[in-house]
């Protein structure tokens, strides 16, 4: 009896929500970590390998980033690589790991315009601090403002921005390595044009969130939806959600335990969110959450976020006044 009196009064909080919402929702706290050796960034990649993150190309202040800097979350260090074969500068690019390498592919290699959109691919092994350059067959989209993702032994490259009309892309387009080939699969349903969006995977499904579309009959718009690509029957959704998300473009993200979490970018193209930084989507009930969470983040986008263990590394990024070498820590 006593048991059930006890779940009825915690039901009750949660209803009248008297304080239990915040003891029920998820909770999360940041800390600071080391950003000595590493220079401001903004505009750049981080992918993980062995438990380390490398941060690949990017803006240092008004100037294309040459260095491939490596963070050590067990050591809390930076290093800067001396890395063999060729990198093409670039920012706004994405990036993802494949068995132990990591594949880079678009980007921008100057101003926004359509001649400086890049639609390179180049592999870097950290076993040999080498770059490659595969020689390819099939089509890649230049574009950058992209997101890249493995699933399996291919990596799939959507959405994006190319300079010109129409700007903000809906294409998906595929990269197997074992044949060194693009390909752009036929597609179900449908994905609204894209740039400066998030993609995560989740029991092998894409989750496309946030981002913005410069085209459509509802012209510009910043985006809050969460849309999902099936790769085993190549099929878009857009699941109904419960929750508040709060639209944002030019964020961050990162998946632990199944569940993606949100975090910087911008509501309007100008001011970094001061509020809502981390926002949480579970794919199991299709629903949003805001945890309350304690220490500091500083607000900013054009930022770039890594798992390592349970702790999202969310490092760089830029507001309206400067470029961040910032390191900053989440623990849900």
């Amino acid at each position: 009896m006593k048991k059930n009196c006890l779940l009825l009064f915690l039901c009750a909080l949660a209803i009248t929500g008297t304080g239990a919402i915040s003891f029920l929702t998820p909770a999360g706290t940041w800390h600071t970590a080391s950003s000595k050796g590493f220079a401001p960034r903004a505009w750049f990649t981080t992918s993980v390998v062995a438990g380390k993150i490398y941060a690949i190309g990017g803006y240092g202040d008004s100037t294309l980033a040459t260095t491939l800097d490596v963070f050590d979350p067990k050591r809390d260090t930076w290093h800067s690589l001396a890395t063999h074969g060729t990198f093409t500068k670039r920012a706004s690019l994405a990036s993802c790991v494949l068995d132990g390498k990591i594949y880079v592919m678009g980007g921008a290699i100057g101003p926004e315009k359509p001649s400086n959109m890049s639609n390179a691919l180049e592999i870097f092994d950290p076993a040999t601090d080498t770059w490659t350059t595969p020689k390819t067959s099939g089509t890649f989209t230049p574009r950058n403002n992209l997101c890249a993702c493995s699933i399996g032994n291919k990596i799939y490259t959507l959405g994006g921005y190319n300079a010109e009309s129409p700007g903000d892309l809906d294409v998906l387009e595929v990269f197997d390595p074992s044949t060194n080939k693009w390909s752009t699969p036929k597609t179900k349903g449908s994905f609204t044009p894209h740039g400066a969006f998030t993609a995560n995977v989740v029991d092998g499904k894409i989750y496309a969130i946030g981002g913005f579309n410069d085209r459509g009959t509802r012209g510009h718009r910043v985006l809050g939806d969460v849309e999902v690509f099936d790769p085993r029957t190549n099929t878009w959704s857009a699941p109904k959600t419960t929750g508040t998300f709060r639209a944002r473009l030019l964020h961050t993200s990162g998946v632990i335990g199944k569940k993606i979490y949100i975090i910087g970018g911008t509501p309007n193209m100008v001011d970094p969110l001061t509020k809502d930084i981390v926002q949480v989507f579970d794919p199991a009930t299709n629903s949003w959450s805001t945890p309350e969470t304690s220490g500091t983040f500083t607000p900013r986008s054009y930022l770039s976020a890594s798992v390592v263990g349970n702790k999202i590394y969310v490092i760089g990024g830029q507001d309206t006044s400067r470029v961040y070498n910032t390191v900053e820590v989440y623990t849900p």
